[in-house]
């Protein structure tokens, strides 16, 4: 996994890794949650990549925009 770089400092997210179809983001409790093309949509999970490249926001967009059940836990 590569390391999420929380520009903010405040996020829960601590490491991300993609996939051609998916990302998978870790939790600072060491949570981590499968997000795909399948369960959250194509174009949400091409948005979490571009916000975990960035290191900001990928968090706050989780929050709002998505569900546990959009996701399967892996850890």
């Amino acid at each position: 996994m590569a390391h999420y770089n929380d520009a903010t400092g405040k996020s829960g997210i601590t490491a991300f890794q993609s996939s051609n179809d998916s990302i998978t983001i870790e939790y600072k409790n060491g949570a981590a949650y499968q997000y795909s093309d399948q369960t959250a949509g194509a174009a949400n999970v091409g948005f979490m990549k571009s916000l975990a490249a960035a290191g900001h926001g990928l968090n706050s967009f989780i929050n709002m925009h998505l569900t546990k059940a959009q996701a399967v836990r892996v850890r």
